[in-house]
């Protein structure tokens, strides 16, 4: 392999564990779980800019500042905000931290004033605020924070990515399955050889990551493929490379499927067993009903 793809590969697979870190933060601040959000009818669209394939990015604003750049995180709630953009909007929050495989590093929890996203419009938003710059140097793009469901599953809604908007509304796509929705996090099953794997939806992963003891204990039919170290945002980790046999998303067979596989701690396992990038899948469209908790999606 080249090293100059070698360099590419790692930065993919870099921004794939620093994006998979972020959506456990709900646990840490104490969201609400979905099931008691309130659901509201929101209509519109809002157009998205697609990066390396899977990064959905929209504008909006905090306050007066408009023109922001927010990266579509399904995976994260509550929703993150750039430690720069903080200090410079008079932004105070309170200390907290946000657990990692190989350690914990320091956040903030705040409120924003308010927060407006195409048609959504939030007040008194609860926000982690976190250091995002090596998110922007890995994915080379303009980052001033992550939008969780926290703020897009307000109402249901559909990411288009053929056209590239996501459109608010109940949408009847072609396949469908039940979700279970745990403080803000979608998580769906994944089967392999009768096995189930509960992980999460995170449209801010390029791939499938799944954390280690689930992969061990569960599942058979993995073959290991190489390891590799790599760096989030708390410092050097062992990465797995594995293929497993026969893995199934609903009714949909994906075959013999390409992982990563990574510890995860202790309070991560307990909840899900992985993380699912939904763009992996080459869906046309990919819908959230927040109101009856089904995940639909057309290819």
């Amino acid at each position: 392999m080249s090293r100059i793809l070698a360099k590419v590969l790692v930065r993919r697979h870099l921004s794939l564990l620093i994006l998979a870190v972020l959506c456990i933060a709900c646990r840490l601040y104490g969201a609400e779980p979905s099931s008691a959000m309130h659901v509201q009818k929101v209509t519109g669209s809002i157009p998205f800019r697609l990066h390396q394939g899977y990064v959905i990015a929209v504008q909006g604003s905090i306050g007066g500042r408009r023109n922001l750049n927010f990266i579509v995180e399904t995976g994260a709630s509550p929703t993150v905000i750039d430690a720069k953009l903080a200090r410079e909007l008079g932004i105070v929050g309170k200390a907290t931290s946000l657990a990692l495989p190989n350690g914990k590093i320091p956040v903030l929890k705040a409120e924003l004033p308010s927060l407006n996203i195409g048609p959504l419009h939030r007040t008194d938003q609860k926000v982690i605020i976190g250091d995002l710059a090596t998110l922007r140097s890995h994915l080379g793009i303009p980052i001033d924070g992550l939008i969780g469901l926290d703020v897009l599953g307000q109402s249901s809604f559909t990411i288009d990515y053929q056209h590239k908007e996501i459109v608010f509304g109940v949408s009847e796509e072609a396949n469908s399955i039940p979700y279970e929705a745990d403080a803000s996090l979608v998580l769906v099953k994944l089967l392999s050889g009768g096995k189930a794997l509960r992980v999460l939806v995170d449209t801010g992963t390029p791939g499938l990551l799944l954390f280690r003891s689930s992969v061990d204990h569960r599942l058979s039919g993995v073959k290991f493929l190489g390891g590799e170290d790599m760096r989030n945002m708390g410092g050097w980790l062992r990465v797995d490379r594995v293929a497993i046999d026969d893995l199934g998303f609903g009714e949909k067979k994906l075959g013999t499927t390409s992982a990563r596989v990574a510890d995860a701690p202790s309070n991560w396992a307990e909840i899900f067993d992985g993380v699912l990038g939904p763009s992996s899948l080459y869906l046309r469209r990919l819908s959230f009903d927040v109101e009856h908790h089904m995940l639909g999606w057309t290819q």
